[in-house]
């Protein structure tokens, strides 16, 4: 089911996406760690709206095409990824 959100009725949101802290499956291996730190490990979009009806428990929610989340306390609310829809290391290994 696809889901919008009227832009008149919407409510201001932060999501922040978490990814993998790292560019390789195993970074210790390598010479230098921290060259292979993931730049986009934390993309915070602090622009995004929700539907005024969504409540705002502790439920984990899933967000369309993104994963799944559980919010955050804080004003406007925010939602954390805990979660993401598909194994990005399986698509890597395949390359």
């Amino acid at each position: 089911t696809i889901h919008w959100v009227c832009a008149q009725a919407a409510k201001p949101a932060v999501v922040r996406l978490y990814d993998r802290l790292f560019l390789s499956e195993n970074p210790g291996a390598e010479d230098d760690m921290l060259a292979r730190l993931n730049p986009e490990s934390l993309v915070t979009m602090d622009k995004a709206v929700i539907e005024p009806g969504l409540p705002l428990d502790d439920a984990t929610r899933q967000f369309e095409r993104l994963g799944y989340f559980r919010r955050d306390a804080s004003d406007p609310p925010a939602f954390n990824r805990t979660l993401t829809l598909r194994d990005t290391w399986g698509k890597l290994k395949t390359k």
